[in-house]
């Protein structure tokens, strides 16, 4: 896979880690929402302390002027208010006073005193509130009012002029100062944004710090802010849009009512909500950069650590498995599966790894399977043309042997002839014997398995093993230290065991060592040597030899029918493939083990039996020839065969009724059911076969004994012309003592069945 593959996986691990950062991002902004609402809420809480301090300083301020007033006003009615000093007034209430200006007016509202700079129009009798003050005669104060003398409008209070012996003589007011206002906001706690600013019941601002709204000295409060004015005596508090520049402005505003309500008054303080958000907004700002620092530094880490952690081994893992999908088998994480507790990845290579090597082990045993079906097929191959030709040359050999034999009864034991029929016997012998190789190399050879001790078989071939080899190849043999039964066919073992050394001499022409060995050993189930082999207990025989060795290109066809490396004048390729089929013959099992220049071992595998109630292994004794003289019937369609069987019947003292084919025998055996004895049936027969013609003739006399002899092999008999176990049959070609025993034997088995039938 390549590395743009995999870079999504990397973009998961990013985005993981930043979802796994992301509740540290929300809680800095609900860090950040909380510290400007707090910052809020400070700032709201000094806003009301800062009202309230205002309607505070205004209240004493307006109780000064009242008590200041009051003063004056006795002062001023003692005496004459035209003759009032103004250097009197100034020492009371002068410039450094709270006041802005004081002054007496008449009954009619002219100003005849002031403590400012006086004009001859000054009157106050045009202003509503003096009219009421006239009437009502009580302290009163107004911020609606101008001052007539200054012309400034702002907070006014006033006194009537009240003697005691006459009537109401006018009224003496002050105009207060309002730069308290402006003093109020340089000492708080407030930066240069807050804004303080007091407005009259008509919503007109009379007094305000710098920095405010408009400069105006009318300036009227704004109707959207007009309409959310509390209730008198109340606060509120509200967060808006009011000003030109459409900020946001936190205004608390602190209604301060007055004797009446148009002498109500309205202080409002206006703080930026830009500037509260400042140290949040710090705040906000440093958590940021920091958390941006550890989110860039886990993402780091996430990069460095998802490269070495994740992305390289499943890299690793994704490789391995393209690999193995390309068919190399062989593919591995390379991972150590010591430590993948815990580690899912590792554990996903680990069971990767697992399946690889279990394909490849299957891989391997197919591999052995499909050579084993190979050699199996051409053993088949051979079989075929093994037993078509076998039928006709163990004919021929009969003919050929049995002549012969008969030829060296008639001949003087001195007549030079002897040698040349001996001659004739032996090269029957050796080619009914190269007939047997290729039916064993196929697996078609008729065994005749009994009890072998194979360290007695082996043993027994020793001496023939070391003259056949030659004196220049050191044989030793190591047994099994118990007996070693198998159920076998000691003549094909024999052969078997005589090819593999002969195979071991051939490999040692400068000579060597040849060591033969007796072995019980255990295969289990799935065992990699021994592929295909079922699981139990075998006696393993091997040989092994000290020469050239075997090219690792050639091991795989050893076994193959005539294949070889030796000279073509020296091989026929037949030894080994047959060696192979006698083996597999036996349900066994051969292997072999070689390296160039190292020699090889052959591993012949054989299951074991239990050892026989009779244990001694059975020796070969030489017969008496048998005779009779029962009548027996010979169907043969090989007339030279049919002719040799005959003469050796009727020499033997028998006498004889033959035919060539099964029909014929079926009729002649009606003819004379009575007085045959025996049936010696050829299997494949024209017209009529043997086993058709044998079951015909035992439906006519199921007693009478039946000889089956053929040429073919096993399998070819199968082929609807089948032996029972229970049936007798004789291979061609046969001698004539082998003849005539299982001729006796049939006829002496058939008797005593009879007599057991009778007596019972």
């Amino acid at each position: 896979m390549s590395k743009n593959r995999l870079s999504s996986l990397r973009v998961r691990l990013m985005l993981i880690v930043a979802l796994a950062v992301s509740p540290a991002l929300l809680m800095v902004a609900h860090t950040s929402w909380q510290a400007r609402r707090l910052a809020e809420l400070r700032a709201e809480t000094d806003a009301r302390r800062l009202a309230e301090f205002a309607a505070t300083q205004q209240r004493q301020a307006i109780e000064s002027a009242r008590k200041t007033l009051a003063q004056l006003a006795t002062q001023v009615i003692r005496g004459n208010p035209k003759s009032v000093k103004s250097d009197f007034l100034d020492r009371r209430v002068g410039y450094a006073s709270p006041f802005l200006n004081v002054a007496v007016t008449d009954a009619r509202g002219r100003v005849i005193v002031s403590t400012a700079k006086l004009t001859n129009s000054a009157s106050i009798g045009d202003q509503p509130w003096f009219d009421r003050l006239m009437h009502v005669g009580k302290f009163a104060v107004e911020n609606t009012s101008t001052d007539p003398v200054t012309g400034t409008r702002g907070l006014v209070c006033a006194v009537p002029l009240d003697p005691p012996d006459r009537e109401r003589t006018g009224v003496i007011y002050a105009a207060l100062r309002m730069t308290w206002v402006r003093d109020l906001a340089k000492t708080s706690d407030f930066d240069d944004g807050t804004r303080l600013e007091v407005f009259d019941s008509a919503g007109v601002r009379f007094a305000a710090t710098s920095g405010a709204t408009s400069n105006a000295p009318d300036f009227v409060l704004p109707r959207h802010l007009a309409a959310q004015l509390p209730q008198r005596g109340d606060t509120r508090v509200l967060m808006e849009n009011g000003d030109a520049d459409n900020d946001t402005w936190l205004r608390v505003i602190h209604h301060l009512p007055g004797a009446t309500p148009s002498a109500d008054s309205f202080i409002i303080v206006s703080v930026p909500a830009a500037k509260l958000a400042a140290a949040a907004h710090d705040r906000r700002v440093r958590d940021g950069v920091l958390l941006l620092v550890i989110v860039g530094l886990a993402l780091a880490l996430a990069w460095i650590s998802g490269e070495r952690l994740v992305l390289r081994r499943t890299r690793a893992l994704v490789d391995a498995a393209e690999r193995l999908r390309d068919g190399d088998l062989s593919a591995r994480t390379g991972m150590a599966p010591a430590h993948t507790h815990g580690d899912e990845i590792g554990e996903l290579a680990r069971k990767f790894d697992a399946m690889a090597e279990r394909l490849q082990t299957e891989q391997r045993e197919r591999l052995q399977l499909e050579e084993q079906v190979r050699i199996a097929q051409k053993m088949e191959a051979m079989g075929l043309l093994a037993g078509g030709v076998a039928h006709d040359f163990n004919n021929l050999l009969q003919i050929i042997a049995g002549s012969a034999q008969l030829a060296q009864q008639l001949l003087p034991a001195d007549s030079p002839a002897e040698a040349h029929l001996a001659n004739a016997r032996q090269a029957a012998e050796r080619g009914a014997q190269l007939t047997r190789q290729l039916l064993a190399m196929t697996r078609q050879q008729p065994l005749d398995r009994l009890p072998v001790e194979l360290n007695e078989l082996v043993t027994s071939l020793l001496q023939m093993i070391r003259r056949v080899i030659g004196a220049h190849i050191q044989v030793t043999f190591t047994p099994e230290p118990q007996p070693a039964w198998a159920n076998a066919d000691r003549g094909q073992i024999e052969q078997l065991f005589l090819n593999l050394c002969l195979n071991a001499r051939d490999a040692m022409p400068d000579g060597g060592q040849l060591e033969l060995r007796a072995l019980t050993i255990e295969v289990a189930a799935n065992d990699p040597l021994l592929s295909g082999v079922r699981p139990g207990t075998y006696h393993e025989l091997s040989v092994k030899d000290t020469g050239m060795g075997i090219a690792p290109e050639n091991l795989a066809r050893i076994f193959d029918p005539f294949f070889t490396t030796k000279p073509k004048d020296r091989g026929t390729g037949l030894g080994l493939s047959v060696a192979y089929g006698i083996i597999r013959q036996h349900e066994g099992h051969i292997r072999v083990e070689s390296e160039p220049r190292f020699g090889s071992t052959f591993f012949v595998l054989l299951p074991q039996i239990a050892p026989p109630a009779d244990a001694e292994c059975p020796a070969a004794t030489a017969a008496k020839q048998p005779g009779g003289t029962e009548t027996i019937l010979v169907v043969e369609d090989e007339d030279l065969v049919r002719e040799l069987s005959v003469h050796l019947l009727e020499q033997a003292g028998y006498k004889v009724l033959s035919v060539s084919n099964g029909a014929e025998a079926c009729d002649i055996f009606a003819k004379h059911a009575g007085q045959i004895a025996l049936v010696m049936l050829d299997v494949i027969m024209p017209r009529m076969g043997g086993r058709e013609a044998a079951r015909r003739i035992r439906e006519l006399s199921s007693t009478v004994p039946v000889v089956f002899c053929s040429g073919y092999s096993g399998p070819a008999l199968e082929q609807g012309q089948g032996i029972s176990k229970d049936e007798s049959l004789l291979t061609k070609p046969y001698r004539a003592e082998e003849f005539l025993r299982k001729v006796r034997e049939s006829l002496d088995l058939a008797t005593a069945h009879a007599e057991e039938k009778s007596a019972a």
